[in-house]
């Protein structure tokens, strides 16, 4: 079964979560100081974060899984006939 597909809508994804969200970082850094103090944007930098952890080890479990799971190797026909 190919499920390259799916590894492809993955990898678009991630890599758009992941922009997204470092854009929300650099944003977030480059916001005034008392903007920063809120409670309110000190709790999305929480959130940013641990959303950035998320899809990170997300990406390395499916991906490795993946890996492992489609790595069959097909022995050769043990056959002494000439072909």
């Amino acid at each position: 079964m190919d499920n390259t597909h799916i590894v492809i809508v993955i990898i678009v994804l991630s890599i758009f979560s992941l922009a997204g969200l470092i854009c929300g970082i650099i944003i977030h850094e480059e916001a005034p100081k008392y903007v920063k103090q809120r409670s309110a944007v000190k709790n999305s930098l929480v959130v940013i974060i641990v959303s950035i952890v998320f899809i990170v080890l997300f990406n390395a479990i499916y991906f490795s899984w993946h890996a492992l799971h489609n790595h069959k190797v097909r022995l050769p026909n043990k056959s002494t006939k000439m072909k």
